[in-house]
């Protein structure tokens, strides 16, 4: 910029040009055009713009753009994964009755039997060849008069599913799901609907029958059975059928696969069970998409959704499309670099001298070490002192086998393979390779939960005390990556989930009902963790977080080949019946879980988890859900290795003290208080009930104010 003077007097050498329009023409400088319409309301085109409608973009330095965040956030309409390396855009589950399926129509009953569905079953190899035709028998179900919930005939009445809604004629319904095979050999899948059906195995069309006509090949009389090769693993299975043309009769369709021969299916005498089928989707947690679409197959409802297509059902997540985020950090400000702290504790292991007579000076000189070493040896070439085992101890690889130079003697008692953004010590390894690990609540303040020969990651606790806990006035913000935490879906609706009229231990439990599932997501790895491992620099020099997901995860996190058990409290109000209506699934399947014992209104309940049954792969997401047939509350559930033991606590919001220990069989031990915070009364739960072993009473002697 020149001075108001220089411009005055026109002095050129002195006159600076700042910008010129020129200087857009050689592109020197970016710059903005636009044409407005005759009204000038509009841009009718744009040099930069955003998007399909020649929205305009923002002019800045140092280049044009559409919009903009901090470094270190997501676009709008993006979520950052737990590992803090990536954004993703959630996918969106349409969690209506309209779009699941079910097996309660009574509406279906206006079918007459004059239509005769499914009068006989077709045997069809996988070239499409009939092999066989059964008759009208038992797994059919026979031709007769009546309500279909009495047994009117058809595979499809008998075993068919139908939308919760009733669908236009001429649109068509499209079901997807995953379904999981354990051997490699000939499935038969068999399948009818109440109109055409299309069914496709991995993309590929298995069969496409109509309605009617074509003799053997159509879905009004003939149920169908192909062959298809399937190999062990997980296959996409999609299967679309055509609106009925009467409003009153739904959409229906049936479809299973058998793992019997054709011979055992031909020549059965009873009722065969499908290695799957559709039905037992009906009320589980386990996911399925439907896609209502008009006859020219445009979508017009889902029941997930990602952005206007279907999300791949096979590797189901809560992502659909994801852009990877900057991984550049200053490591001093994140904490990676310039807090110390303990690592590594040795203790120096030898022999000792004996003497059958002892010295003149008595025990003082007796039982010394044979030899010894000191650990801090001074490098001439490194001009430093260094430890005498550095060349042995000092790796950065976390799976690094640790060979401690038995050559002096000097062993690792105890090593610190993990620490917390407070600087609290969450995990320690002994001499003998085994762990000891411990989780923090309270915002990071008191141990909830201490593990033996567990990992820290390997454990888990929730006893719903700490929800309403802030040492700011503010609510619970969800900042940490770490979606195994039930806190991130009561969010600011305490009042919902918590209760505060009933809790095992502490004040509060957690209500869940059958339409509200708590589904909870972890990842299963088999590193572990060490200093040095997390950063690296990149070819700029600048310091960068390591790629690999698992270094930047928080909370529940266990191992791929290793089993854990769940143990939680529940009070159904049915306290005298074994039975219980909370379920819990891993990874879609269902857990079946032990009754252990029952103390006043509540039952204690333990789940063994398998990790090997998840996958095979190290790391991967798997989801874990909790969900009832009814109303019920739950606390104090933990999650802790099978080979290990935990020891669990639940503290009082307000005053911070110590309510319940509970011990490695999930019993607690109770701590009462008076006014003034001293200890009243310990009580300890039993299989026979909750009982006092201690009680104490206390006062002051009170000061005559006249003496």
């Amino acid at each position: 910029m020149s001075s108001e003077a220089d411009l005055i007097a026109g002095e050129k050498d002195k006159i600076r040009v700042a910008f010129s329009s020129h200087q857009a023409i050689y592109n020197e400088v970016p710059y903005y055009a636009f044409n407005m319409n005759a009204g000038a309301s509009a841009n009718t085109a744009v040099r930069y713009y955003c998007g399909s409608t020649n929205n305009s973009a923002i002019v800045s330095d140092p280049f044009p753009h559409c919009s903009a965040v901090p470094v270190g956030d997501c676009p709008p309409g993006y979520l950052q994964t737990p590992d803090g390396l990536t954004c993703y855009k959630p996918l969106n589950f349409n969690a209506g009755d309209s779009m699941r399926l079910i097996t309660d129509r009574t509406n279906y009953i206006n079918l007459t039997v004059a239509e005769n569905w499914n009068k006989a079953a077709l045997l069809i190899d996988s070239t499409g060849v009939v092999r066989a035709e059964t008759a009208s028998n038992w797994w059919l179900g026979y031709p007769y008069a009546g309500d279909y919930k009495q047994g009117c005939p058809g595979r499809l009445r008998n075993r068919g599913v139908w939308i919760d809604d009733t669908l236009i004629a001429g649109q068509r319904l499209t079901f997807r799901a995953c379904v999981e095979i354990d051997s490699n050999k000939v499935y038969y899948v068999g399948y009818t609907a109440s109109r055409n059906i299309e069914v496709k195995i991995d993309g590929i069309l298995l069969d496409n029958v109509p309605t009617s006509g074509g003799g053997y090949r159509n879905s009004s009389e003939y149920y169908h059975m192909k062959a298809r090769r399937l190999t062990v693993g997980k296959h996409l299975l999609e299967v679309s059928t055509e609106a009925a043309n009467t409003p009153t009769v739904p959409s229906a369709m049936v479809v299973e696969i058998f793992g019997q021969t054709f011979e055992e299916i031909l020549n059965a005498t009873q009722d065969i069970s499908p290695y799957w089928t559709i039905r037992n989707l009906v009320g589980s947690d386990k996911p399925y998409d439907m896609i209502v679409s008009t006859a020219g197959g445009s979508p017009i409802r889902r029941r997930y959704n990602c952005g206007g297509t279907s999300p791949d059902m096979c590797a189901l997540s809560n992502e659909c499309s994801t852009i990877p985020m900057s991984r550049v950090i200053n490591p001093y400000l994140t904490g990676h670099l310039g807090n110390w702290l303990p690592y590594v504790e040795f203790a120096y292991l030898t022999e000792r001298k004996s003497r059958e007579d002892f010295p003149k000076d008595g025990l003082r000189k007796a039982g010394q070490y044979e030899a010894f070493m000191p650990f801090w040896q001074y490098n001439n070439a490194m001009q430093r002192w260094v430890p005498v085992t550095s060349v042995f101890w000092f790796p950065y690889d976390p799976n690094y086998k640790w060979q401690w130079g038995t050559l002096y003697n000097w062993v690792a008692a105890r090593t610190i393979t993990s620490y917390d953004r407070y600087s609290h010590e969450l995990e320690n390894r002994n001499a003998l390779g085994q762990f000891s690990g411990v989780q923090y609540g309270f915002k990071g303040v008191l141990p909830v939960i201490v593990g033996s020969n567990s990992q820290s990651r390997e454990l888990y606790y929730d006893g719903f005390e700490d929800y309403k806990f802030t040492n700011r006035c503010a609510p619970f913000v969800a900042c940490l990556g770490d979606d195994f935490d039930v806190r991130k879906i009561v969010g600011a609706a305490t009042s919902t989930w918590l209760a505060d009229s009933t809790a095992h231990t502490g004040k509060y439990s957690l209500r869940i009902t059958p339409s509200s599932p708590v589904n909870l997501k972890a990842q299963a790895y088999n590193f572990t963790h060490a200093p040095g491992s997390y950063i690296e620099t990149n070819s700029e020099g600048e310091y960068t977080r390591k790629p690999q997901p698992w270094l930047n995860l928080y909370g529940f996190n266990p191992q791929s080949d290793s089993t854990y058990l769940l143990s939680v409290w529940v009070r159904d109000n049915a306290p005298n019946d074994t039975s219980y209506p909370l379920r819990i699934s891993l990874d879609g399947k269902n857990v079946t879980g032990v009754f252990k014992a029952k103390v006043e209104q509540w039952k204690l309940l333990e789940f063994r988890l398998d990790m090997k049954k998840v996958t095979a792969q190290s790391p991967t997401q798997f989801p874990l859900t909790l969900s009832a047939t009814a109303d019920i509350f739950i606390d104090d559930i933990r999650i802790f290795p099978e080979r290990g033991q935990a020891v669990t606590y639940a503290y009082d919001e307000s005053t911070m003290r110590l309510m319940a220990e509970l011990d490695a069989n999930n019993f607690a031990t109770l701590y009462e208080y008076d006014e003034q915070g001293g200890l009243i009364r310990l009580k300890k739960e039993t299989e026979k009930g909750i009982i006092t072993i201690k009680e104490t009473r206390s006062s002051y002697i009170k000061k005559n104010p006249n003496e």
